[in-house]
C-alpha cells in the first residue's frame, strides 16, 4: 500500500501590517483549479492546493508536517474590523479546510492528519540543526508506524520560510531518503509581481543533482557506479557516449568485486578512451548529462592516475586497491600476481 505525506515551511504575514485580503490576493494558473479557489492569499497555499488538486485521482494525502514560527499565531488586525484580530495560522487552516471541503478531498484536517514543528531562529545553527532533527523524527515515526510492505512517498514545498529554509527541508529530504521514505515532488511557487500570477513548478531534478554529485563521488573514492546508474537511470538520457561510460563504470565496479586482473585494466582503459572522446566533443550546455561528465573528467581520471600510469603493471591495480582501503581485493590481486610471477 502506498502513503503520502507532504512538508513544508509556512511563511507569517507580518503583524505590522493590518489583514486586507483583496490586497494580498494573487492568481494560481498552474492549474485548473476554479475560482474563486485559485485565489492565493497565504504563500503556502499554492503548492498544497496543486498538490491535492492535481494528483488527487492519483493519491490523497494522509499526514501533513509544517514547521510553523512563534509568528505564524501572532494577531494581525483586520483592515475591515480593526477591532478584530486573525492570525496567519488561521488564515491558511480556513483557506485549505475551505478547498478541501469544496473538492471533496479525503483529508480530515485534525492533530491525527495535520503536525505542526515549532521552528525557532534557524538562522541559529544550533537551531536549524534541532529543527532538522526535530521533523525527521516525526516524518520516520509515521513511517515506522505503516506496514513494513508499504511505501511511504514525501511531497515537498520549497517554497515558503526564511533564506535558511531551503537548506532545512534538503537536509531533512536526504535524511528521510536515506531511511527508506521515497520523494516524489518537490516544488515551488514563483509569483509575478506584475501580473499577480502564480505558477507552480516541479525542481525535483533539480533535487536529484545531489545523487549525481554523490555518484561521482562514489566513483572516484571506491569505484562504485551503482549511485551513478541509478541516476542516470532516471534521466533517460540517449547520449550514446554516456550510456557507453556508465557501461564500462558498471565493468569497473564488476571488476573490484570479483577482483578481476583482467576486467580492472579493459575498464580502466575503456573510462580513460571514453572520458578522452567526451573531453574532445564540443561543450553543448543543453546536453547537460553529457555536459557534467565533461565538467567532472579531470577529477576522475586523477583518481584513477595510479592504473592509467602503466595498465600493463600487475602492482598498480593492487596499489590502488590499498589506497581506497580495497584490502581483500588487493590481497586477492596479490595473490594472483604471486602465483603468475616467474622468480
Amino acid at each position: 500500500m502506498e502513503h503520502h505525506i507532504y512538508l513544508t515551511f509556512l511563511t507569517a504575514f507580518k503583524s505590522k501590517y493590518p489583514y486586507d485580503e483583496d490586497k494580498l490576493k494573487n492568481t494560481l494558473v498552474s492549474t485548473t483549479i476554479k475560482k474563486p479557489y485559485n485565489e492565493i492569499i497565504q504563500t503556502s497555499e499554492s503548492v498544497l492546493k496543486t498538490v491535492l488538486h492535481d494528483k488527487r485521482d492519483q493519491f490523497t494525502l494522509e499526514k501533513l508536517f509544517f514547521f510553523e514560527t512563534k509568528e505564524l499565531s501572532t494577531k494581525i488586525k483586520r483592515v475591515d474590523n480593526p477591532n478584530q484580530h486573525i492570525t496567519t495560522k488561521q488564515i491558511f487552516e480556513s483557506r485549505i479546510t475551505d478547498f478541501i471541503n469544496e473538492y471533496n478531498i479525503d483529508l480530515d484536517w485534525s492533530s491525527d492528519t495535520v503536525e505542526y514543528i515549532q521552528c525557532g531562529d534557524i538562522e541559529n545553527i544550533s537551531n536549524l540543526k534541532a529543527s532538522i532533527l526535530n521533523m525527521s523524527q516525526q516524518m520516520m515515526k509515521f513511517y515506522h508506524d505503516q506496514p513494513k510492505e508499504d511505501t511511504v512517498t514525501l511531497h515537498v514545498d520549497l517554497t515558503g520560510g526564511p533564506r535558511t529554509a531551503i537548506m532545512l527541508m534538503l537536509a531533512i529530504i536526504r535524511l528521510v531518503a536515506y531511511q527508506g521514505i521515497q520523494i516524489g515532488s518537490i516544488s515551488y511557487a514563483n509569483l509575478d509581481n506584475e501580473s499577480s500570477k502564480i505558477t507552480v513548478y516541479e525542481s525535483k531534478d533539480i533535487y536529484f543533482l545531489f545523487d549525481m554529485i554523490a555518484g561521482f563521488s562514489e566513483f572516484t573514492h571506491y569505484g562504485d557506479a551503482k549511485t551513478l546508474r541509478h541516476y542516470f537511470d532516471q534521466t533517460n538520457t540517449e547520449d550514446e557516449l554516456t550510456h557507453q561510460l556508465l557501461a564500462k563504470m558498471g565493468d569497473f565496479s564488476e571488476a573490484i568485486s570479483l577482483s578481476s586482473r583482467g576486467l580492472f585494466q579493459s575498464s580502466v582503459e575503456g573510462i580513460n578512451t571514453l572520458f578522452t572522446n567526451i573531453a574532445s566533443r564540443k561543450q553543448d550546455n543543453s546536453q547537460f548529462e553529457l555536459g557534467i561528465f565533461q565538467l567532472m573528467r579531470n577529477k576522475i581520471q586523477e583518481s584513477y592516475e595510479t592504473i592509467l600510469s602503466d595498465p600493463e603493471d600487475d602492482l598498480v591495480y593492487i596499489e590502488w586497491c590499498l589506497q581506497n582501503d580495497y584490502l581483500q581485493q588487493a590481497l586477492a590481486l596479490f595473490v594472483e600476481y604471486i602465483a603468475t610471477d616467474d622468480f
